[in-house]
């Protein structure tokens, strides 16, 4: 009998119901804690392979291992389309298991992608370096504005052997001296952590052979090649260019009705620079400067004052993130999924620097 459970998963406890996929009859429905040893006598229950099917969250690594442990299959949702298919305003845990048990029954489930452990435990050791690496530029810009307060003004040279050496020799106020004698020590310790994660993503590539092969690409290096590897994986997986870049957070939000164009306001950096890009060359009314996105998407002048209008070409760009994370983003979604990855051969030597 092929069954499926839809869980309502929870920080500490769950809902499931189980359905029979060929009758469509719901077998039970109960609410599990995750204290003790509940969800694991739960699921022994059943011996032959059982799919669980969820919507996507986070903390769901100890629950994907005991399920694997158990032989069972674990797939998730897409969160907004499944409420979008679920049009009843009544939300509660006992309707979201029942409507994720259901969806996947009738074969509408909008399965996303999940890696893998191995890329899950590498994802760790690159976000933990990048935590590193925010915390030391915070502790630089302290620095930075210690010593620009008693004129002192290098900018990256202030972190010389010289540039250290005037820093130190700064006469400050007893707090004030204290507090740059702590901050020099962090540094001293961030640098010599953010040194340690390098060797570990060094000691990785080995493991990794499609990292060695990004890095014939001029400029990628392998935190980006490593990075690549952990978060986006098998870009034959996105149906186009466009998709990888919408998941990277490089195409900016728009709401457009009407003839008129509206930006919102988005989270990642990179799209906002990509959408401030365009606003800048927009006011210049410069044909030369229209085309944004590196090959992405590209823009042309509007026709009867109407919006803008997008198509594919390899198109100019500047020197903001945004354009520069949309240099690599479309290659190399080209490249791996029309599966060059393996092929032998360096990149052609017609990138730009990413690091």
């Amino acid at each position: 009998m092929a069954i499926v459970v839809g869980c309502d998963l929870h920080s500490r406890f769950q809902q499931v119901a189980v359905m029979d996929l060929e009758t469509g009859e719901v077998l039970c429905e109960q609410r599990v804690e995750h204290e003790g040893d509940q969800v694991r006598s739960l699921y022994q229950r059943w011996s032959g392979p059982v799919t669980m099917a969820i919507e996507a969250t986070g903390y769901t690594t100890w629950f994907a291992q005991q399920l694997a442990e158990l032989g069972h299959q674990l797939v998730a949702g897409d969160a907004a389309r499944l409420r979008a298919m679920e049009p009843r305003r009544q939300k509660t845990d006992r309707r979201d298991a029942l409507h994720l048990a259901s969806v996947f029954a009738s074969g509408r489930f909008p399965a996303i992608g999940m890696a893998d452990p191995a890329r899950r435990d590498l994802r760790h050791l690159l976000l933990h370096r990048h935590r590193l690496v925010r915390t030391r530029t915070l502790v630089k810009n302290h620095l930075h504005a210690l010593a620009m307060n008693h004129g002192l003004c290098r900018k990256r040279a202030l972190f010389s052997v010289a540039g250290r050496q005037r820093l130190e020799a700064l006469a400050m106020a007893p707090f004030e001296g204290w507090r740059r004698a702590e901050l020099l020590e962090w540094l001293d310790g961030l640098n010599g952590k953010v040194q340690s994660a390098d060797q570990q993503l060094q000691q990785q590539l080995p493991a990794w052979p499609e990292a060695g092969r990004l890095m014939t690409h001029p400029g990628v290096g392998p935190v980006t090649a490593l990075a690549w590897v952990a978060f986006v994986g098998d870009a034959g997986r996105f149906p186009g260019s466009a998709r990888l870049c919408s998941y990277l957070g490089l195409i900016p939000r728009e709401a457009a009705a009407a003839g008129g164009s509206i930006w919102a306001r988005s989270a990642s950096r990179a799209t906002r620079s990509f959408a401030s890009c365009w606003w800048r060359r927009r006011r210049r009314r410069c044909a030369a400067t229209w085309s944004w996105g590196a090959g992405i998407v590209g823009w042309r002048p509007p026709r009867g004052g109407r919006g803008p209008r997008w198509r594919w070409r390899a198109s100019w760009r500047c020197d903001c993130i945004g354009c520069r994370s949309g240099v690599w983003a479309t290659p190399f979604w080209r490249w791996v999924a029309t599966r060059r990855l393996a092929r032998a051969g360096p990149w052609p030597n017609h990138g730009r620097a990413l690091e």
